[in-house]
């Protein structure tokens, strides 16, 4: 797959809607994994980088819900975007879906630009994640470990003084008299 492209799964044992889901990502820029079972979903997560998936809640192995539960067990999948697509509309139906782990639905039938906008949305949302989710790492590693300042002077009043000084910094201060100690 090219790597400039974001990588979308798209699990449907329906071959009619997984073609034309396909289609219109492929032809709006996206790469294409196609499953027609969680089972072959699941392996395809694993083995390839996949950037959004896109699920079919009525399959006839393990249904959709199931299948969202299982990949958001898996901590390199918690963040991971995922799209039910049903032919489900209740609220019960939503509720469930959002419950489950997924972060969007859309119904059959859709309206393409509708899938595009969502999918679109949750991929830019999920680079935003990553990004923070980045950045507060480092942020919190450099929180954990405070700054260490080595001061050296042979006058006690100045290494007072300059440890003082340090401290109200928040670093840790280590003092000698001379360049030996």
């Amino acid at each position: 797959m090219d790597q400039n492209k974001q990588n979308v799964l798209v699990i449907d044992d329906d071959v009619t809607v997984r073609k034309v889901i396909s289609f219109h990502l492929k032809k709006n820029g996206f790469s294409i994994y196609e499953a027609e079972s969680a089972d072959q979903g699941m392996n395809l997560l694993e083995s390839e980088k996949i950037d959004l998936v896109l699920c079919d809640v009525s399959m006839r192995e393990m249904d959709g819900y199931t299948f969202c539960r299982k990949v958001r067990e898996k901590n390199k999948f918690k963040i991971l975007p995922f799209i039910f697509v049903t032919a489900k509309s209740s609220l019960e139906d939503k509720s469930k879906a959002l419950e489950s782990g997924g972060d969007d639905i859309i119904t059959k039938p859709f309206d393409v630009q509708e899938l595009l906008l969502k999918v679109r949305g949750l991929l830019r949302r999920s680079e935003i994640y990553k990004v923070y989710g980045t950045k507060k790492n480092l942020e919190e590693s450099f929180k954990k470990a405070p700054s260490k300042v080595l001061i050296v002077d042979d006058d006690p009043d100045t290494l007072f003084t300059l440890s003082e000084i340090v401290r109200e910094c928040e670093c840790e201060t280590v003092m000698a008299k001379n360049g030996l100690e």
